[in-house]
């Protein structure tokens, strides 16, 4: 079995083909997010990994499991502070009430099988793994018609 970084743990082995050799491949992610991730200006929740020796390819990182972090000076630009009501006087970063909050997404990777598509609830974050040629349904949670592929 191949070797792994002290922040990695093997999800399966399981993984899709290796666009190179077309062995199966590892999938990998970290076992937590470290500081080391978040300082990044991206990480990848979740790659692949060829564990085939006599091939060029180690590493596949699709763009779907990358997960950007937005630099401190752009945030600031974008974000107003707001007081958080206690006697303390604390603040909070907030965004602007005109621009439209994000809907609420779940942190957790979606592994989407060849197949399959993802159905994601724009209104409640839910995720559906539904047929390739199926058409989308109503939100099983809020039963609401508002998905994205």
């Amino acid at each position: 079995m191949a070797k792994t970084a002290k922040n990695t743990k093997i999800v399966s082995l399981d993984g899709p083909p290796c666009p190179r050799c077309s062995g199966p491949t590892e999938i990998r992610e970290h076992q937590r997010i470290t500081e080391k991730e978040l300082a990044k200006q991206f990480y990848y929740s979740r790659w692949y990994n060829c564990p085939n020796q006599d091939c060029i390819t180690t590493t596949i990182m699709p763009d779907e499991f990358k997960v950007r972090n937005e630099s401190k000076a752009q945030r600031l630009l974008e974000v107003v502070k707001t007081p958080t009501g206690d006697s303390a006087g604390s603040e909070v970063l907030c965004m602007p009430p005109d621009h439209s909050p994000s809907p609420p997404i779940k942190s957790d990777a979606v592994f989407v099988r060849t197949g399959f598509k993802a159905s994601l609830c724009l209104e409640c974050g839910q995720v559906d793994l539904i047929s390739a040629g199926e058409d989308h349904k109503a939100c099983t949670v809020c039963g609401c018609g508002a998905y994205s592929d």
